[in-house]
C-alpha cells in the first residue's frame, strides 16, 4: 500500500472559485428610457415655436364637425339627384 501525501488541489480550488461567483455580474445593463418630446420642447422655446407652427392642431370637436358636414352634404346631394332623375327614390344602394 502506498502513502497518499496531503496535497492541496490548488488548480481545482481556483477553478471552483472562478465558476462560483458570489458577488454577481460585474456588468449591468440598464433599461432604455422613453424619450419625451414635450420635455425637450419645454427647455427650448425656439424649438417649441417651430414645432407648433409646422403642425396645425385640430381638436376633436372641429374634426367631428367636418365629418358631419361631409355626411350632410353627401345625403343632400343624393336627395337632389333622386328628385331630378326620378331614380333612387325607393331603393338607395350601389352595387
Amino acid at each position: 500500500m502506498g502513502y497518499i501525501l496531503p496535497m492541496n488541489h490548488e488548480q481545482y480550488q481556483q477553478y471552483a472559485n472562478r465558476v462560483i461567483r458570489k458577488d454577481g455580474s460585474p456588468f449591468t445593463v440598464k433599461r432604455a428610457q422613453k424619450v419625451n418630446l414635450d420635455a425637450k420642447l419645454k427647455n427650448n422655446p425656439e424649438f417649441t415655436e417651430k414645432y407648433y407652427a409646422a403642425k396645425p392642431v385640430k381638436n376633436y370637436a372641429v374634426k367631428k364637425r367636418e365629418k358631419t358636414k361631409q355626411k350632410i352634404a353627401q345625403s343632400t346631394i343624393q336627395d337632389v339627384e333622386a328628385e331630378i332623375t326620378g331614380k333612387g327614390q325607393n331603393f338607395n344602394d350601389k352595387v
